[in-house]
């Protein structure tokens, strides 16, 4: 049986959320590759965008923008305090799970790759993720 039409502001608003989780994918496998997501992986301290830069040893704007990224899409955690300037971390209950994604999306978007090898990694990987405590993870919106 087909499956039933959707709308086409269903169809948009599906459209804008795989954009948004393009976006977090792509922000992912930067982050993976320029050595700021194993930067924050090693230290669950919360810092500044500009503290993580010279930490991983990447512009600023751009460790701004990864964070941004990921913090709008949930993967960490961003705070900000009365006048002071945000801070970011990975909670210690998600590290194996962004550290799995972060290859996950580093491999897919930025290396090549045969497909047989590509579809064998991602395999590997989500099954790896899937093994991970995710019972320890607050729920999407909380």
């Amino acid at each position: 049986m087909p499956a039933a039409a959707t709308s086409d502001s269903e169809f948009l608003g599906r459209c804008s959320e795989l954009l948004d989780a393009a976006a977090v994918s792509t922000a992912l496998a930067m982050a993976s590759r320029t050595g700021l997501l194993a930067a924050m992986l090693v230290d669950v301290t919360p810092k500044t965008a500009g503290q993580w830069a010279i930490i991983a040893g990447v512009p600023v704007k751009n460790a701004s923008d990864v964070l941004n990224t990921l913090a709008n899409g949930q993967v960490i955690v961003s705070s900000i305090s009365d006048g002071e300037e945000a801070t970011y971390c990975i909670p210690a209950s998600r590290v194996s799970q962004v550290k799995e994604m972060g290859a996950i999306f580093e491999a897919l978007l930025l290396r090549r790759m045969d497909p047989e090898t590509t579809f064998n990694m991602v395999r590997f990987r989500s099954e790896k993720m899937s093994s991970c405590k995710l019972s320890t993870l607050p729920a999407v919106g909380s």
